[in-house]
């Protein structure tokens, strides 16, 4: 029978910066149902989960980049309805599901990047983007060109 995972965030997630990268946590629920023949679904567990990532933060005009360097991920049985269970077998699926899909997506949307806020006519020359403990700082002379 095939299962439905949903996964519920249970706390807003951190984002750490010092000089050598980015830090993020995120905390998460997942809960696994069976979705039964007559297309119900039928609660089976939930799984706390805790993933700590590493990156690295760039710039290119105009976007800032990123990119994932390193995840894991804690779990623990938080609740089931088919009694307990290890999940000795669970976290090398887990680890396959981080190294060959999460990390590659977010790496491709931190390539695209997110676009940092511009005012017409003013252009970056020559931006530089540095990390500190807490801060992203991009600093850049200004070309000021009238819009009219």
């Amino acid at each position: 029978m095939p299962m439905e995972l949903v996964v519920n965030s249970t706390s807003p997630p951190t984002v750490n910066f010092t000089e050598a990268g980015a830090t993020g946590t995120l905390w998460a629920d997942v809960d696994a149902y069976v979705v039964m023949p007559n297309a119900t679904r039928t609660y089976v567990f939930t799984i706390a989960m805790i993933g700590h990532g590493k990156g690295s933060v760039g710039f290119s005009y105009p976007n800032i980049t990123g990119k994932v360097t390193s995840m894991s991920v804690d779990m623990k049985l938080k609740q089931s309805d088919i009694g307990p269970f290890s999940l000795i077998l669970i976290r090398p699926l887990v680890n396959i599901f981080i190294e060959s899909g999460v990390i590659p997506n977010l790496n491709e949307l931190g390539k695209k990047g997110f676009p940092i806020p511009q005012m017409d006519g003013l252009t970056f020359i020559n931006p530089v983007l540095s990390l500190g403990k807490d801060y992203i700082r991009l600093e850049s002379d200004l070309k000021y060109t009238p819009t009219r």
